[in-house]
């Protein structure tokens, strides 16, 4: 069953890697190869998503064919018809960010792109193949420390996911996961009114998913400092979570 997934996200993964190599050498070149190659992943990951569950999402062929052909179609279809929970927010910054990687493929040669813009799309399409697929995050204890400058936006992302994924794991375990309400918002809230959080923490956690989020749609990177710090809190608050729902 694992080499099944990986084989469907593998061409995805291949141009993700592709991208990373680019970006982390960071010249005006390089940054631009790098966001070509993260859209072309982006793409084809959804394209590979919906014809992989086609039956399972209810979409006809005809429906498939037309939402593969143009890229705004491909990410409407992704909209109407998803087994994972993926923000407006998101969808939106997909389309801005293609929306750039069409000025530098087409006008190229004087277009000049940001780091930090590379960045925000590198991590937002890392999660997207992540929840599409299925695959699981590292554990944040075999995380590298510090990550290497061109993923540790991603760090963030990563935590909150694994901790996205322990709470609703816990409350569904429990019966008391309210799936209409699948965003962590919600389960950090359920959480600090289970007190299986505290209040200061609750509201450090919204802090960062705010972060999280200004990361991937709005390519606000924190400084490298403070990436470190978010990073640490969120590894000692995981292995802290672990603890008490475990104990639960």
């Amino acid at each position: 069953m694992k080499n099944n997934k990986f084989l469907w996200v593998k061409g995805s993964l291949e141009l993700l890697n592709h991208a990373k190599s680019h970006l982390k050498e960071g010249n005006e070149f390089d940054l631009r190869q790098a966001m070509i190659s993260i859209d072309n992943a982006v793409e084809l990951a959804i394209k590979t998503y919906l014809i992989k569950n086609r039956r399972t999402l209810g979409i006809g062929r005809n429906e498939l064919n037309n939402a593969t052909k143009k890229f705004p179609s491909l990410i409407d279809s992704l909209e109407d018809h998803n087994l994972i929970d993926i923000s407006d927010e998101d969808l939106d910054a997909i389309e801005s960010y293609h929306k750039i990687r069409n000025n530098l493929y087409h006008e190229g040669i004087g277009i000049t792109i940001e780091k930090n813009v590379v960045e925000a799309y590198f991590t937002l399409a890392n999660d997207l193949i992540i929840r599409l697929f299925d695959i699981k995050v590292k554990d944040p204890e075999i995380l590298t420390y510090p990550l290497p400058e061109y993923l540790e936006p991603y760090s963030i992302v990563a935590y909150l996911n694994i901790i996205e994924s322990l709470l609703k794991n816990n409350y569904t375990d429990k019966g008391i996961y309210d799936f209409t309400k699948p965003k962590l918002p919600y389960l950090l809230k359920l959480s600090r009114d289970n007190n299986l959080i505290q209040i200061e923490e609750y509201q450090k956690l919204i802090d960062l998913y705010s972060i999280r989020n200004n990361i991937v749609h709005n390519a606000e990177i924190p400084s490298e400092e403070k990436l470190h710090l978010y990073q640490d809190y969120l590894m000692k608050f995981l292995n802290k979570l672990k603890s008490k729902i475990k104990m639960d």
